[in-house]
Parts: structure tokens; C-alpha cells; sequence
């Protein structure tokens, strides 16, 4: 039974969601971009629980691209085919008017 109810969430769902954030160092698992939402892997309309290992951090827009669509013959049952990629790091802005950009070097 899931602690997230119909109408909303309860301090039970806010304490796990809290967690579950933490422990994903609040970043998403599909992008890797910052993570905000608590997911169900496996859904809770097709019998997923709060149990930890079927939760998971994602960013707003993953979590509303995947909805409650899954595919069960994948290993893990998400609806993204890959697993949680690296940081895209961040890229300088590009010169204007013909402007030379010096970086720094590592």
C-alpha cells in the first residue's frame, strides 16, 4: 500500500520522498539534470510500493514524459530504455560579433 494517497501526499509520503532525494544526491536517474520528483518504477496503478528499491529521483520533465507507461519486459520495468546518464556539463556561451573565446586550460 502506498503512503501517497489520491488527494494528495501525507507526511508518511513527504518523509519518503525526502529520503529518496537524499539518497539519489538529488539528481535525476534517466538524465542526470537536477532530480525534484520521487518516482514508482513500477507504478502504483499496476501494483508498485514506497519500498526503496521502486522509487526513484527524476526531474520534472522525465517524470511527466514517462507517466504511468512501463514496458515489463524490461529488466528494471521503466519505460526508458537506458539507465541514469552523466551530467551534460555546462557549455560556455558562444561569442558574439566575431569575438575570440579564450578557455582556460585543465
Amino acid at each position: 500500500m502506498s503512503s501517497l494517497k489520491k488527494g494528495g501526499s501525507t507526511t508518511k509520503w513527504r518523509k519518503i520522498r525526502e529520503k529518496i532525494l537524499r539518497r539519489d544526491d538529488w539528481v535525476c536517474q534517466l538524465c542526470g539534470q537536477y532530480g525534484d520528483t520521487v518516482d514508482h518504477i513500477v507504478p502504483r496503478s499496476l501494483g508498485g510500493d514506497d519500498q526503496w528499491e521502486n522509487l526513484q529521483t527524476l526531474c520534472s520533465r522525465c517524470n511527466y514524459s514517462k507517466g504511468a507507461k512501463m514496458n515489463l519486459n524490461k529488466p528494471r520495468g521503466a519505460f526508458f530504455d537506458s539507465g541514469r546518464t552523466p551530467p551534460t556539463p555546462l557549455v560556455p556561451d558562444f561569442p558574439e560579433n566575431g569575438q575570440t573565446v579564450h578557455y582556460l586550460e585543465e
